[in-house]
């Protein structure tokens, strides 16, 4: 299966997840990310603002804020370029362009920060940490230049074992789903 095909295929299974289900799915999720070992001992965060298909990361993008982590939260810059700008709070934010909601501006000079931990989004994923992305491949190149503990949030039931891996793209630390224990 191509990755278009399966990228169609998967996100068909993400809009069928109910909504009820998707809240519930999602508490689950940012507590397993909110008590792992990794986001606690984190000191900077850099994690993307849900979309509504996707694991929501407002109860895990406020407690970083709230326990005095450096937030950081992506800005798109062009079509190939993705930037971790930092924030102080969910009011910093406005609708990017592609709807999603993104820092307003990139403070001059920009500097790329330090990350102890990215929380990173997927169509899919598979349990070893192979990843599905959107297809513009913002985050393969971001992780060319920054190393950090990669951690993926990903439904259960868009887990998957068929994910093809090319050489340029990055795999996973980890993966969590609503099933991950604490």
């Amino acid at each position: 299966m191509t990755k278009s095909d399966l990228r169609k295929s998967l996100a068909a299974r993400a809009a069928a997840i109910p909504a009820k289900t998707r809240r519930a799915n999602s508490e689950k999720i940012a507590r397993a990310v909110l008590e792992s070992d990794v986001y606690r001992q984190a000191k900077s965060v850099f994690i993307y603002v849900s979309m509504p298909t996707e694991p929501d990361t407002r109860p895990i993008l406020a407690d970083a804020l709230c326990s005095g982590k450096r937030v950081y939260v992506p800005k798109c810059a062009d079509k190939h370029t993705m930037l971790a700008v930092e924030i102080k709070s969910l009011a910093d934010l406005v609708p990017g362009v592609w709807g999603i909601p993104e820092p307003a501006r990139v403070p001059e000079p920009y500097v790329p920060p330090a990350i102890d931990l990215a929380v990173v989004p997927c169509v899919g994923a598979s349990p070893n940490g192979a990843r599905l992305g959107h297809g513009a491949g913002y985050y393969d190149r971001f992780f060319e230049n920054c190393e950090t503990y990669k951690l993926c949030l990903c439904f259960a039931d868009l887990l998957t074992d068929e994910i093809p891996m090319l050489p340029h793209d990055t795999p996973m630390d980890g993966v969590i789903t609503e099933n991950t224990l604490p």
